[in-house]
Order: structure tokens, then C-alpha cells, then sequence
């Protein structure tokens, strides 16, 4: 187990932010709902998801289980700072996999990181 070393993270292109800055809050905003609902109606939101995967709720819910789907706190503080802890982690992990052959070129974590769209922590 790794915690905190493998993400779900969003990509978009550089512009995005720029060029479509309303579809990209909305997005997020809706991500964000999302968990709510999966946190607070599971049932219901397992049965959604569940038509979308083709799995039962009940095989949904499995699948989350153990699974730390994090909020709108906890993605400000991985993508704010100088750096960002997401760089960190992904620098970090980049070098490991470097020196374990699973990478052939290193990268550069820089710019990783952009908390612009997400919506205010309340």
C-alpha cells in the first residue's frame, strides 16, 4: 500500500483554463456533487453509477471500498503551494521509477500542479 502515491487526477491541455474556463468549473463542480452524493446517498448513487459501469450497486460499492476519494479540501492542498504537494509526490515517484527501469526519460513536475478551476472551500 501507498497512500498518497497513486492519484486520480483530471488533465486537461494548457489552454484549457483559458479558452473554456466556465465548462471547466462546471465539470468540477460536478465532480464534486458527485462525491457528496456518493458519500452521502450511496445507495442511489451506487445504482447510477452502476448502469453506467454495467455492474450491480452492490459491485459498485465493492469496488470503492478501500478507495479515498478525496474532496474539494483535500485537492486545494495537494495542487497549492510552491511547490504543490502533488508535484512533490509525482517527482518523487517519478525518480523511484527511474532508477527502477519503469521510466526511460525523466520529466519535470513542474506546472503538474493548477488549482485555478477548482471551485472555493467553503
Amino acid at each position: 500500500s501507498i497512500p498518497g502515491r497513486i492519484v486520480d487526477v483530471l488533465v486537461v491541455l494548457s489552454e484549457t483554463p483559458n479558452t473554456h474556463p466556465r465548462s471547466l468549473e462546471r465539470l468540477l463542480a460536478g465532480h464534486f456533487k458527485a462525491l457528496e452524493h456518493l458519500a452521502t446517498q450511496p445507495e442511489d448513487a451506487s445504482s447510477r453509477i452502476a448502469e453506467r459501469l454495467r455492474l450491480s450497486p452492490v459491485e459498485v460499492l465493492t469496488s470503492y471500498e478501500g478507495l479515498s476519494l478525496i474532496g474539494l479540501k483535500e485537492n486545494h492542498a495537494l495542487l497549492n503551494g510552491s511547490p504543490a504537494p502533488l508535484q512533490r509526490i509525482a517527482a518523487d515517484l517519478a525518480r523511484f521509477m527511474l532508477e527502477k527501469n519503469f521510466l526511460r526519460h525523466s520529466f519535470t513536475a513542474e506546472g503538474l500542479a493548477d488549482s485555478r478551476s477548482l471551485p472555493a472551500v467553503e
